[in-house]
């Protein structure tokens, strides 16, 4: 999940800069918080606690997936899309899918029912 963090601050992040820096410069650090790799901050990378804000709120919504993983990390155990497996917050006990995969399975059963209906 660090990866596709990493992925999408790099690409989608207005306050990335080159070689991994960061223009808000967080704890006075002038590198993007995933990053970092200071003895300082590795405890809190592996455990998947490090947070920045602005990502949080401007740059994380754009990946659905990603999102609802990166908010799990912290709830229920166990709860993994069967397609992507990623981790995500469930809404329901009955709840399979992370919600970007739902919608992709809800897309793909509609399309076969329809098939099946003109084939009729």
């Amino acid at each position: 999940m660090l990866n596709r963090i990493k992925t999408l601050a790099r690409n989608q992040c207005a306050n990335f800069c080159g070689s991994n820096g960061c223009r808000i410069e967080p704890n006075g650090q002038p590198r993007c918080n995933f990053y970092r790799d200071d003895p300082q901050a590795a405890p809190f990378i592996e455990a998947g606690t490090i947070r920045c804000l602005y990502f949080e709120h401007a740059v994380l919504p754009v990946d659905l997936a990603l999102s609802d993983a990166y908010y799990a990390a912290d709830s229920e155990p166990g709860a993994k899309c069967v397609t992507c497996g990623l981790p995500f917050a469930r809404r329901s006990n009955r709840q399979r899918y992370c919600p970007s995969c739902a919608q992709a399975r809800r897309r793909e059963l509609d399309r076969a029912r329809k098939g099946r209906k003109t084939a009729d």
